[in-house]
């Protein structure tokens, strides 16, 4: 009997042995961000804690007071598709009732079992001096048996989170505006604009004073930079002035800005230089320089025209400053045509910037193979200059990619040779790496 007792007790423990474990729950986190300022936006990551389960997918629905904050946007995180398996996802944004709603599933087999962020979700903060707690209401995985190859839905754990908006504070932005002779400027057209986040306000104007009254929070923030555009009223004197936003201008509720106009000011492009990427590939590119003393607003083009026809443009998405450049390059490769390419690059092409001289904004070369110092001669000279960049690779030349005229992808005694015959004898082949 004993014996038969402790038979029953083995195979109970052997039954049990074989039983998968039984494992918590997966737990999913709101991130608390603290305080934010208000007006602007900011965004909360959803962590998914798998706790040794495999989540094969997770959603969830999260909560919030619409009076207080406005959700703009959810993107997924890494969570489910960190391993590169394409995910499939849903949600939803309703501002009205004050919800977000995110669901992701991966495809093919198989879970995740390390933690990571699920989603992240772009809030604006609505109103100043308030705390909104950002609760999920649903949470659930799906849950993958490995051991079964069975799929499972699981409510998860939760914990939730909560955002402080800052109060805002009254800034005023005052001053007067003056002639370079020190009169007073009437009725002068003054804005200013938020150079970080592009809002512009229109100042209000009595006799040559401006005031505009903003909120510290909302509209500006320690370390924005704001820029002041001044026009007198007949538009014929102007002045662009830059202020960045410091604490103690906050702590003064303001700023005093005085300003005085002048002739009016503009900006001017030129082309600075152009080359070939020799040796990683065949694309030309360019430095264009604002050498103004106004700003060159983004959204000119720059264009490339090869033996007097237009080949290629590069659109310039950046504004410059006075005295900034910009480099880019045209996405087609070049192809050089013997026995040579008559280059020119311009600025500006169609003429949107008002430039102080619109004759002085491009650059023209001639790119012949072999033709090292980019004198329109092939001749001692260049062999020289290549033999002195094969042995010294910071040696300057002017045209690096006419110097390897055995098309191999670098610059060697072999290709000062070649450009030594061709030098003694016209009809001597030399080939670039450009080249057909």
């Amino acid at each position: 009997m004993t014996s038969g007792l402790i038979r029953n007790c083995c195979a109970v423990l052997i039954m049990i042995s074989v039983l998968p474990a039984v494992l918590a729950a997966p737990f999913m986190t709101v991130e608390s961000p603290g305080s934010v300022h208000c007006g602007r936006n900011f965004t909360v990551n959803i962590t998914v804690y798998p706790r040794g389960n495999e989540v094969f997918g997770a959603e969830y629905v999260l909560r919030f007071d619409p009076s207080v904050l406005h959700v703009c946007s959810q993107s997924n995180g890494t969570f489910l598709s960190h391993d590169g398996v394409y995910t499939i996802i849903h949600h939803s944004e309703d501002n009205e009732n004050g919800a977000a709603i995110y669901g992701e599933t991966r495809s093919g087999v198989g879970g995740v079992t390390d933690p990571g962020v699920l989603a992240t979700i772009t809030f604006k903060a609505e109103r100043c001096g308030k705390t909104c707690m950002l609760n999920i209401t649903e949470a659930r995985s799906v849950v993958y048996d490995r051991i079964n190859e069975t799929y499972s839905s699981v409510d998860a754990e939760v914990l939730n989170g909560t955002v402080e908006i800052e109060p805002s504070s009254p800034f005023n932005i005052t001053g007067y505006v003056f002639y370079e002779n020190g009169s007073v400027c009437e009725n002068p057209n003054v804005t200013v604009e938020n150079m970080n986040t592009s809002v512009e306000w229109t100042a209000n104007t009595t006799s040559n004073r401006y005031m505009l009254n903003l909120s510290y929070g909302p509209d500006l923030l320690v370390g924005e930079v704001l820029r002041f555009n001044v026009t007198s009223e007949d538009e014929s004197m102007f002045n662009m002035t830059y202020h960045t936003i410091t604490s103690e201008d906050v702590e003064a509720g303001g700023i005093c800005l005085n300003i005085t106009v002048g002739e009016l000011r503009k900006p001017d492009l030129v082309v600075a230089d152009v080359w070939v990427c020799w040796p990683e590939n065949c694309k030309i590119c360019y430095k264009i320089m604002n050498t103004g003393d106004d700003v060159a607003p983004a959204g000119h083009r720059t264009v490339l025209l090869i033996d007097f026809a237009e080949a290629a443009y590069d659109v310039v998405n950046v504004s410059l400053l006075p005295g900034e450049n910009h480099t880019g390059c045209f996405d087609s490769q070049w192809t050089y045509t013997p026995p040579k390419d008559d280059i020119m690059v311009r600025a500006d092409d169609t003429e949107i910037v008002d430039e102080h001289d619109e004759n002085n904004n491009h650059i023209s070369t001639v790119w012949k193979c072999g033709d090292v110092n980019n004198d329109a001669w092939i001749n001692i000279f260049d062999a020289v200059k290549t033999l002195n960049r094969a042995t010294d690779p910071d040696f300057p030349v002017s045209c690096p990619w006419a110097a390897d005229v055995n098309a191999d992808g670098s610059i060697n005694i072999f290709d000062a040779v070649k450009i030594l015959n061709r030098a003694t004898d016209p009809g001597f082949p030399l080939r670039c790496k450009c080249e057909l």
